[in-house]
């Protein structure tokens, strides 16, 4: 199934015959030397297989999937549109950047959402129906799509941990300018990693049939014979590097060290916080005495103004944040991981249909398990941060 998150390379495409295929033998001498063939190299015009000879998938399982990846794309669609429509009925106030990089997400998540459907009648039909164009644009916005998320929550991880070290909530807070610099590196960065696809994806007829097409990406010079190359897989295992596990590690490290701090510290800044509700400055005056070395302090109670309320109103917006973005990390890795080292034990040639009975089904499933962050991020976003909460009652539910 041709929808990898951070790679968007299932082998689906590159190793058709591992699907749902199997050598066509006729004895055992021939199917031993066939299946050693096969194994280093399924493309091999010596590798004749018959199509959908090894679909172990019920078709209960198959109505159950597709209707699942149905529902999960439609709520993808409908949650994300709510939330880059929710920052814009925002009042005008000082925004935390966290709100802007999460709709920085549901941008790009509905990006990939919109690229999925292609990607499922793919696989479903085992052709390439759309054309080479297609082929090309759907691959390429997709795997943008998929550098755009994890390096999102990345940036979100550094910020929370830079905003843990200095305990100030001000540093949630860059100028407009810088936050668009920021957000466009990582739009810039994502769109000269998918150019490479655009221009190595191609369209090639089956070797099976001559009805089928299948789309892949190959190197100038290369051919199915050979297909994935060595210097493809290194580019795989260096794409996956950028688009998930150097932005994963972040995430981890940035969120381990908040975790740190906050265990060490949690009492101290409790009784801290306490003090900076009742008090907001200590001023220094002179005595009534006319002595200026008599300096008496004077502890000033915060009046009950907008600017004060607004911080306050604030410092709760960054605590529901905080909560929010830890579950949408959990979510995040918790359901990239599986396909990716699926992926990676299929590319390199770790495991196989040809050694395993349930490789085709578990991978299909795996697959899907990555279709949910784009269509569970909205529904965090709005049980654990009030002001989507909010946001999406007026726009979905028509409340006031």
């Amino acid at each position: 199934m041709k929808c990898s998150p951070l790679m968007v390379k299932p082998a689906v495409v590159y190793f058709p015959i591992f699907i749902e295929r199997k050598p066509n033998l006729t004895h055992k001498v021939k199917a031993m030397n066939l299946t050693i063939n096969c194994s280093e190299n399924p493309l091999s015009p010596g590798c004749r297989v018959t199509p959908g000879q090894y679909d172990t998938e019920t078709f209960a399982s198959n109505v159950f999937r597709l209707t699942l990846f149905s529902l999960v794309i439609l709520a993808s669609l409908i949650g994300n549109c709510a939330v880059v429509k929710a920052i814009r009925e925002l009042p005008d106030m000082r925004k935390p950047l966290t709100y802007y990089l999460v709709t920085n997400m549901a941008v790009a998540e509905l990006l990939g959402s919109l690229c999925l459907p292609f990607l499922q009648i793919y696989d479903e039909l085992k052709t390439w129906i759309f054309g080479s164009f297609m082929c090309r644009l759907v691959n390429s916005l997709l795997l943008l799509s998929y550098f755009v998320i994890p390096w999102s929550l990345a940036i979100i991880a550094i910020l929370r941990f830079r905003v843990m070290l200095t305990r100030r909530i001000a540093n949630v807070h860059l100028s407009c300018r810088r936050l668009r610099v920021m957000m466009a590196i990582v739009w810039l960065a994502g769109v000269s990693i998918s150019l490479l696809t655009f221009i190595l994806e191609t369209q090639v007829k089956s070797v099976y049939d001559d009805v089928s097409y299948w789309c892949i990406e190959l190197f100038p010079g290369e051919t199915l014979d050979n297909h994935p190359s060595p210097r493809l897989r290194h580019f795989y295992l260096t794409r996956s590097l950028l688009n998930f596990f150097i932005p994963g590690a972040i995430m981890v490290i940035a969120y381990g060290g908040v975790a740190s701090k906050l265990k060490r510290h949690i009492k101290r800044n409790h009784s801290r916080e306490e003090i900076s509700m009742q008090t907001s400055s200590v001023l220094g005056v002179t005595g009534s005495g006319g002595n200026s070395n008599d300096t008496v302090l004077i502890v000033v109670s915060p009046p009950p103004e907008d600017g004060n309320t607004g911080m306050k109103d604030l410092k709760k917006m960054e605590h529901d944040l905080l909560r929010m973005i830890y579950m949408i990390v959990v979510i995040y890795i918790g359901c990239y991981i599986p396909y990716q080292v699926f992926f990676m034990l299929e590319y390199f040639r770790a495991t196989s249909w040809m050694t395993w009975s349930h490789f085709t089904i578990t991978r299909k499933y795996a697959y899907l398990l990555t279709c949910f962050p784009s269509a569970l991020h909205p529904i965090c976003y709005g049980t654990m941060c009030k002001f989507y909460a909010n946001m999406f009652s007026k726009l979905i539910l028509c409340k006031k």
